[in-house]
């Protein structure tokens, strides 16, 4: 099961000579990381040149938001250890607060990625506290994920009930509310929360295909 996506940052800046000639310069290659990875659509390759990118712009100037870029990029590539550091180093510069929560987000799904759940769990808890976080819903379909991959079904049920809850239009929320209802043998909440999906994403492969497993099942009583 894959935690969220990380998210990139894009900052708008002006050049005014100077100091800000490295800041505008360094905001030129950080848009081209962003494009690196968006072209070539996930590939591997991209992302590598990204990293290029990122790293000049961090040459010109160390926001915390380049480093949480450079964080993102390297966790795509699969290197734990230096999207770690990327996103300490992002947070020790102190960020705004919204950007603070989202980089604790990802620093949160990089803990989950390494099996280090407790961490991650605790991360996502205090985001669903921090009234400057804008999507407390994706850290409780986060920890919800957390919960199932810990067999821990109940608080995998409450987490995702909390999302749609906050997000009533939150597709992965109902999913993910569907596949706990249908673990727990509740073929018919099941259906009725894949059916919702459904509603909202036609063709959603993985709410049909509960929707034909659970009927199977249901027929099979």
């Amino acid at each position: 099961m894959n935690f969220l996506k990380p998210i990139f940052w894009c900052l708008v800046m002006t050049s005014c000579g100077g100091k800000q000639d490295n800041q505008q310069l360094a905001h030129t290659y950080c848009k081209m990381a962003l494009n690196d990875m968006a072209e070539d659509g996930g590939a591997a390759h991209g992302y590598k040149r990204a990293l290029l990118a990122i790293d000049k712009a961090l040459d010109c100037d160390q926001r915390p938001e380049y480093y949480a870029c450079k964080g993102a990029i390297l966790f795509k590539l699969g290197d734990y250890v230096q999207s770690e550091h990327c996103y300490d180093r992002a947070l020790a510069g102190h960020p705004e607060a919204p950007l603070a929560s989202e980089i604790i987000n990802n620093r949160a799904c990089l803990c989950a990625q390494r099996n280090d759940y407790a961490a991650a769990k605790k991360m996502w808890h205090s985001l669903t506290r921090d009234t400057t976080y804008q999507t407390p819903e994706v850290a409780w379909v986060n920890l919800g994920k957390t919960y199932i991959k810990e067999r821990n079904l109940a608080q995998a049920q409450q987490a995702f009930e909390r999302a749609v809850n906050l997000a009533p239009s939150y597709v992965d929320a109902h999913f993910y509310l569907s596949l706990v209802e249908r673990e727990r043998g509740e073929h018919r909440l099941a259906r009725r929360e894949a059916d919702l999906v459904l509603k909202m994403e036609p063709g959603h492969q993985g709410a049909l295909l509960l929707m034909a497993q659970t009927a199977q099942a249901e027929e099979m009583r």
